[in-house]
């Protein structure tokens, strides 16, 4: 599920949110962001007095955010983000951890990722008029 905000999602006390890579695109338009999610901080096994937050893979999450003007000159922050979970979700088991947290691998899917509920919304605006009958019409045999 994408969520539209042009900030990070909200966590539980203790947990956190640590931006690790950044891009734009090549509009300079987007901004994108890998923000990896840990637990709240506790007491490692085997570890004597050793302090730790352990990785929250479906938590971590992309970011993207842009300017949108309201008509009247002023501008605003909006933005969405994704979570691994939530993305592995769209795209099935052949999205790792490993693939979704790379700048390499996520550059060009990102893109798509995020904006695809716009790019919905604009193929419904461009889609041309039909009916029912224009659906359900079938050919007339050939003599």
């Amino acid at each position: 599920m994408l969520n539209d905000s042009p900030h990070s999602p909200i966590f539980p006390d203790g947990w956190t949110a640590q931006p690790v890579r950044r891009f734009h695109d090549p509009s300079g338009r987007f901004s994108y962001e890998l923000n990896l999610v840990y637990a709240p901080t506790r007491p490692l096994r085997n570890r004597v007095d050793v302090e730790g937050q352990l990785l929250d893979e479906g938590k971590s999450f992309w970011l993207t955010t842009w300017s949108t003007s309201d008509g009247g000159g002023d501008e605003r922050p909006a933005g969405r983000w994704l979570t691994y979970a939530a993305a592995r979700a769209q795209l099935g088991r052949r999205l790792t951890f490993a693939r979704f947290s790379s700048l390499d691998d996520m550059r060009d899917e990102l893109p798509d990722l995020l904006h695809r509920q716009d790019q919905a919304r604009v193929a419904a605006r461009t889609a041309p008029a039909t009916s029912v009958l224009d659906v359900f019409r079938k050919p007339r045999p050939s003599p």
